[in-house]
């Protein structure tokens, strides 16, 4: 399967300069693997054997192609930062790739792209 995220970060791999000034962060996936999910939340005082870690996929209707990079350049934290450090020309490059990938989930007016995520629960 394909999710938003994949398309976006594809096309950023594909373009961006990635050797930008960002503000210091967590790492963006770090709680997408369930075992380093666990050893985090235990290190911080969560009961790591009342974890449970499932990874569901939804769908996504978005109402335009463009939809996706105008959400990642606008409501984004550090990837509207990377985003905001590169080029016009650049970004139309990201833009045009994120829109063709998008494309192949037309769907009447819209489209439906796939979103997964994962869905945690721990008790302290």
């Amino acid at each position: 399967y394909a999710d938003r995220l994949v398309f976006v970060e594809d096309a950023i791999k594909a373009y961006a300069r990635m050797d930008v000034q960002l503000p210091s962060g967590p790492d963006y996936f770090a709680y997408g693997n369930e075992d380093e999910c666990r050893q985090a939340l235990a290190a911080n005082g969560f009961d790591a054997n009342s974890l449970t870690f499932e990874t569901v996929t939804v769908e996504w209707e978005v109402p335009s192609a463009a939809h996706l990079f105008e959400s990642e350049c606008h409501a984004g934290v550090r990837t509207a930062a990377l985003l905001a450090k590169q080029t016009p020309e650049t970004l139309e490059k990201i833009r045009k790739r994120i829109e063709q990938s998008v494309g192949n989930y037309a769907h009447g007016n819209a489209f439906v792209v796939p979103f997964a995520a994962h869905v945690i629960a721990v008790s302290k």
